[in-house]
């Protein structure tokens, strides 16, 4: 599962399609979709899939959608998303890394702090899934690979910012950031502080009013304090 810059919510099933999060929400009395409908990638059965947020890749791919076959294709891949048709679809498919061995199991993708994509490869001829017993001498559980991607003509990110030990107020200040993986950590670095963001949280909002995204990171933050038992709200 992946969020992109918004909340917008994107799974990868078992047999490696990644829908759109919104045309899935089924009700006993609402609307019903075909499942097929939410159908953003499907380029094969794969567990890996993550919003594109990184200032080395392609602009006109940013938001869109990176992920992985790890069974049948053996493929990591690069998908553009458009917005502007509701339920979100997918186009310029751009296959990265691509391999006719079946050892090479792609089954995570994540962008670092530099920018770059990383593939961790589970590194195995078998994977199970009942075709194999669990004594099957093949099984490989010691060795992995994680490949480290790049787009060559954009630089690589060399200078980012601290999380760990951070300001309040300089986490805050994150929140605006980019790249949706310096965002995320320095959402979880607020919320390790606690309720004690919260004055300092209120004033940097309203400083922000008619900054939307600003908004909108300060209510992901305050849900996440919710869920993790305290109880906090801004003024409107």
């Amino acid at each position: 599962m992946t969020f992109d810059r918004t909340g917008n919510i994107f799974q990868m099933y078992g047999d490696g399609l990644v829908p759109d999060g919104l045309p899935l929400t089924w009700t006993p009395l609402g609307v019903y979709h075909p499942f097929a409908y939410a159908q953003t990638v499907g380029y094969g059965k794969g567990s890996a899939a993550a919003s594109i947020s990184s200032p080395n890749f392609p602009d006109d791919y940013q938001q869109g959608m990176a992920s992985a076959a790890c069974v049948g294709p053996y493929v990591v891949s690069l998908t553009k998303y458009d917005f502007s048709q509701g339920t979100v679809r997918g186009s310029g498919r751009v296959d990265l890394i691509t391999s006719k061995n079946a050892a090479f199991r792609p089954v995570d993708v994540e962008f670092g702090f530099d920018g770059a994509l990383y593939v961790s490869d589970f590194s195995s001829a078998i994977i199970g899934h009942a075709q194999h017993p669990m004594r099957d001498q093949r099984w490989n559980h010691v060795k992995g690979r994680i490949w480290r991607v790049v787009h060559k003509a954009k630089p690589i990110v060399k200078d980012w910012p601290r999380i760990e030990g951070a300001p309040t107020a300089d986490l805050l200040d994150l929140l605006n950031h980019s790249q949706d993986i310096v965002r995320k950590h320095a959402r979880l670095g607020l919320r390790q502080q606690g309720e004690a963001i919260l004055p300092a949280l209120e004033k940097w909002v309203a400083a922000r009013m008619t900054d939307d995204q600003a908004i909108l990171e300060a209510v992901f933050l305050l849900e996440s304090l919710a869920r993790s038992g305290r109880r906090c709200s801004l003024p409107c």
